[in-house]
């Protein structure tokens, strides 16, 4: 092959590569923009009624009647906040006259119990803080009813009065 012809194909791929590469290598670092906030609002909740007190109950059996109210929507979560949020709803085993386990899914066996809230969006309560009633907006409510389901006693003793607490927290939806 010819020198020219070589030297005229060199030149041609040259133009070529310099037609498609950018001027300069210098200015081509990306840049990035970094951005942080904090979401400003209230989450303010009030609850109503503030008890359930279901009486004698027989174990192995269930009540969805406390004796504050009478059916699936008695309990009301206010959100008098400026921002949405996210319900959450806990508890855990008895305090008083001995111990029954919180039971996370309806089927509570030897000296356990569960609860479970009623309403538009039914779920059992867990110990722990997964369990949820519903989104809530700012200045709005959602309400619930609360059923308890017994299981057996061991014959140790539980079978005094029993209390528990049931937890009622809120996120700010992200």
């Amino acid at each position: 092959m010819d020198k020219k012809k070589i030297s005229r194909v060199s030149l041609i791929a040259i133009m070529m590569i310099t037609a498609i590469m950018p001027t300069s290598f210098a200015g081509l670092t990306p840049e990035t923009i970094r951005v942080t906030f904090t979401p400003s609002g209230v989450i303010d909740l009030d609850l109503y009624p503030i008890t359930a007190t279901f009486g004698t109950v027989p174990v192995g059996n269930s009540n969805e009647y406390p004796d504050e109210g009478a059916g699936d929507t008695d309990y009301t979560v206010y959100n008098n906040g400026t921002t949405n949020a996210v319900i959450y709803i806990f508890s855990n085993w008895t305090t008083d006259g001995g111990e029954w386990d919180l039971d996370n899914d309806g089927s509570p066996g030897e000296d356990a119990y569960s609860l479970d809230i009623t309403g538009s969006d039914a779920q059992y309560i867990t110990n722990s803080n997964v369990s949820w009633i519903a989104d809530l907006d700012d200045s709005s409510t959602v309400t619930f009813g609360i059923n308890l389901d017994l299981g057996t006693a061991s014959g140790s003793g539980v079978l005094d009065a029993q209390k528990t607490t049931i937890n009622i927290t809120a996120i700010v939806l992200a």
